[in-house]
């Protein structure tokens, strides 16, 4: 069984994202406001005891590949292969937005836990959003059609119901 502490997880995490911002605010407030909507919603759907610490431990990372210096084996030794993979699988690659996106949606939507990954990690954005940042709440309506039309896949419906709320 996969197993690493909460307190181990956090300091890794934050060691690595360094003194990046999200918005104002350290970056961990944001990987910190996706465990929220992990917490919330997880329960909700048939994952194992396996995959759900799988899950925890990607959503706390998720953003690991895209935005600091850590490399994808870094992921497996520390973590396992199941991790990385997904860790990877959210990260998008291309030179703006909608080619990352695109890149991203391709991987994310070959692994039912990557979808639930990066369904948190939009719903704590566009939460965000909503309170702070109507310039980038606005992207997020923009690129919800195509979001959506290429990940959803009949699952997780509690999140996508949530998610619709919120952007509509």
């Amino acid at each position: 069984m996969l197993k690493f502490s909460d307190y181990k997880l956090i300091e890794y995490v934050s060691k690595k994202h360094g003194e990046q911002k999200y918005g104002d605010k350290p970056y961990m407030y944001h990987i910190l406001k996706v465990k929220d909507v992990c917490d919330k919603f997880i329960d909700n759907y048939e994952f194992d005891e396996y995959n759900k610490n799988v899950i925890k431990i990607s959503v706390m990372c998720h953003d690991l590949l895209e935005d600091t210096d850590t490399e994808y084996e870094e992921l497996v030794k520390i973590f396992n292969e199941d991790v990385a993979k997904i860790v990877f699988n959210v990260t998008g690659v291309g030179t703006n937005r909608k080619q990352r996106n695109l890149n991203a949606y391709n991987k994310i939507k070959t692994d039912d836990r990557s979808i639930f990954v990066k369904l948190c990690d939009r719903i704590s954005n566009v939460e965000e959003s909503i309170k702070n940042n109507e310039r980038l709440l606005k992207i997020y309506k923009e690129e919800y059609f195509l979001f959506k039309k290429n990940i959803f896949n009949g699952k997780f419906i509690e999140m996508w119901d949530y998610l619709d709320k919120l952007i509509n």
